[in-house]
C-alpha cells in the first residue's frame, strides 16, 4: 500500500494497516445482485478525491452518476474517518463481466 493511500483512508502505520484497505461485496435489491465496494474516507483529507470506477474489460474504466452509486449513509469510524459503500447500478445479471 502506498504511503498516499494509506493517508486516504486514515490507515493505522503503527497498527494494522491492511485493515483499512477497500472491500469488495455484493448487494442484493429489487433490481438485481450488484457489485459494491465499501472503503475509508479520511474526514481532513479535503485536497484528496476517492473515485470508484467500473470496467467490463479491464482496460476502459468509467465512473460517474450513471455507473456508481452510494449506498445508504457514510458511517462515522470515530477515529477520524468514515466508511462509504457504493454499488454499481447495473446488475450483475446484465453485465456479468465486471
Amino acid at each position: 500500500m502506498t504511503y498516499l493511500m494509506s493517508y486516504a483512508i486514515g490507515a493505522d502505520l503503527a497498527a494494522d494497516p491492511l485493515a483499512a484497505l477497500p472491500v469488495a461485496g455484493y448487494r442484493n435489491d429489487a433490481a438485481g445482485t450488484h457489485l459494491t465496494l465499501s472503503f475509508r474516507k479520511r474526514l481532513d483529507a479535503t485536497q484528496i478525491d476517492h473515485v470508484v470506477e467500473t470496467s467490463t474489460n479491464l482496460g476502459s474504466w468509467q465512473s460517474g452518476p450513471g455507473l456508481i452509486e452510494a449506498v445508504g449513509m457514510p458511517v462515522d469510524n470515530g477515529d477520524g474517518t468514515e466508511t462509504i459503500t457504493v454499488q454499481v447500478i447495473a446488475n450483475i445479471a446484465e453485465h456479468p463481466v465486471r
